[in-house]
């Protein structure tokens, strides 16, 4: 009797997990969002621990879990870093190939979980199309619309947000018998200006014009120090303005971009060098400044793959032909022919939650004046950059839908840029940064607060005197005026067609103190900036960056202080 009874327990058992594994793959169906925010509430009140205890327990019922069971379990794996997600999300996918929901956690695995600071795109790009194909035709069959439309949409434009308008692509429409996304084309476009201290780009600022000054000093044989008056005189305002065009072509995870860059600033560097003290002041040798123009045009490959375990690479190489004008000295109007290789390099690793990633990159220039009597030079620069993302110390962090990671970022690097001028003697410059920094995103969920100290080094190894280094300490506080992490992976609301990624208003600051060389340029500066992402889900979706930052910059030494300003609006980015 007891055994009968056991197995009509046993029976009875088996009916219930029946049914309940049918309403759980209902539900999935119908809530794509569940398994993701029972994951995220799990880790949340209960910890890693736990979550990892719940995998090992679903992992050793695998066989007879449900759809909705095995979406669950891969949620888990996705938070807390656990490289075998991917096999489980493809276990789900095989029981239910019908379900677009399925599709749509996997894809967001790869666009928002994974990838080298950047998505696996053509990983989550077969998930998402494959979600939108399948939406399609429960829609021919005359279902209920899915309530994973709308937070497909937001994903697919979130996936290729940096790329632009979408010149031709499946995500404008992906009927319901089509095999695969094929090739993508977009066009990318900008403008970027402003009034600065120096040409865009230039993030040392006091390095160039302590550098600029001492390499005058240096041609004063017999005339001794530059002046107060001289020095006041490298202190005026650049006014660039650039105009960035990229074509990208997109298939699967590989990328080939033609671009073209063109870009023109007032008073970028000091016409004449050799500057003397006026005596009398008829005689004055007035500091005329030349005038920047600089066009490029290049190509670029790159690829994104993953190469094992939680371990993703993203590789690329640029060539491009760069046509200046204004940077020669006593030859404002010389132009320079350079053929620049660029080989970048980026690879991330989970580690638990957190995320362990490095961005390396080789530029190799070689700059030829033309119609000159200078010789040709070359120029190489190093730079690289390890970070560390910490999401275990925030249960927010792990709700992260685009780009908020909602935790502590730790990062350190170098960049190292050494140039032979050599034209009658060896002439090299070496320039060196070392720097690190710490930055708690989504403090209160509102603020972003950064800390990063520079040391800037200048070596000129035929001259000590042209010699500097400086140390600046940067930070900046940032608010989240309007968050993408709190309106999820819904759409925002519509206004005309448009609407409303995020809006962030940031206070940076800097404080610049020279340790060797010149200390003439001694600096504080502080500012704010507003940012703001719109975009379009029309014809796939196109997204738009803008922003508009004011600075105050008091050059203490010289009593000097400048008003700057840059715009910058681009499409894609």
């Amino acid at each position: 009797m007891t055994t009968a009874f056991s197995e009509r327990g046993t029976i009875r058992s088996a009916v219930l997990y029946i049914l309940l594994a049918a309403f759980s793959c209902a539900a999935a169906g119908l809530d794509p969002l569940s398994p993701r925010g029972e994951a995220i509430d799990l880790i949340s009140s209960k910890g890693i621990s736990e979550a990892k205890n719940v995998i090992a327990r679903l992992l050793s019922q695998k066989p007879l879990l449900s759809v909705h069971e095995l979406s669950y379990l891969a949620e888990l794996m996705k938070l807390t870093g656990d490289p075998r997600a991917p096999e489980i999300y493809s276990e789900a996918v095989e029981k239910d190939p019908g379900d677009p929901g399925i599709r749509w956690l996997f894809g967001e695995y790869w666009r928002n979980f994974r990838g080298p600071m950047q998505p696996m795109a053509g990983k989550a790009e077969k998930q998402f199309f494959e979600a939108k194909r399948k939406l399609d035709c429960l829609e021919q069959a005359g279902q209920p619309a899915s309530p994973v439309t709308a937070s497909l949409k937001r994903s697919i434009v979130s996936l290729y947000e940096r790329d632009g308008l979408p010149l031709y692509s499946w995500i404008a429409k992906t009927p319901c018998k089509l095999e695969s996304p094929g090739v993508s084309l977009f066009l990318s476009t900008g403008v970027r200006g402003g009034e600065a201290i120096t040409d865009l780009g230039v993030d040392s600022d006091i390095r160039e014009l302590t550098s600029a000054a001492a390499y005058s000093q240096s041609l004063r044989l017999t005339l001794g120090p530059l002046s107060t008056g001289l020095l006041q005189q490298y202190l005026r305002t650049i006014t660039p303005i650039e105009n960035p065009n990229r074509l990208r072509v997109r298939y699967k995870s590989a990328r080939l971009d033609l671009f073209f860059n063109d870009r023109h600033a007032n008073n970028a560097a000091i016409t004449n060098p050799y500057l003397r003290d006026p005596t009398p002041l008829s005689n004055r040798d007035l500091v005329l400044y030349n005038a920047l123009k600089l066009s490029e045009l290049g190509v670029s490959f790159g690829d994104t793959f993953h190469l094992a375990a939680g371990t993703d690479v993203d590789l690329g190489v640029t060539y491009s032909r760069i046509y200046r004008a204004g940077l020669v000295d006593y030859l404002p109007n010389a132009t320079e022919d350079i053929n620049q290789i660029t080989a970048r390099a980026s690879l991330a690793r989970s580690v638990g939650p957190d995320r362990v990633g490095g961005e390396f990159t080789f530029v190799d220039q070689s700059i030829t004046p033309e119609n000159t009597h200078y010789e040709s030079r070359s120029r190489q620069i190093y730079a690289g950059t390890i970070r560390y993302q910490i999401y275990r110390l925030s249960s927010g962090g792990y709700s992260r839908v685009f780009r908020g990671t909602r935790g502590l970022e730790l990062y350190s690097g170098t960049m190292y840029d050494h140039e032979n001028f050599g034209y009658l003697l060896p002439a090299l410059v070496n320039r060196r940064d070392y720097f690190g920094g710490a930055t708690i995103h989504g403090l209160g969920k509102l603020f972003d607060l950064s800390v990063q100290p520079t040391l800037f080094t200048y070596t000129v190894p035929q001259d000590s005197t042209r010699n500097s280094r400086t140390y600046r300490t940067a930070a900046y506080t940032m608010v989240r005026l309007v968050d993408e992490e709190r309106v999820g992976p819904n759409l925002p609301s519509e206004w005309h067609g448009w609407r409303l990624g995020f809006v962030h208003l940031t206070v940076p600051i800097q404080s610049d103190v020279p340790l060797q060389g010149l200390s003439a340029f001694a600096n504080q500066k502080i500012g704010a900036e507003l940012a703001a992402k719109w975009f379009t889900t029309d014809r796939g979706g196109t997204t738009f960056l803008g922003s508009a930052r004011y600075d105050v910059q008091k050059f203490t030494n010289l009593n000097r202080t400048f008003s700057l300003f840059t715009l910058s609006l681009t499409m894609g980015f």
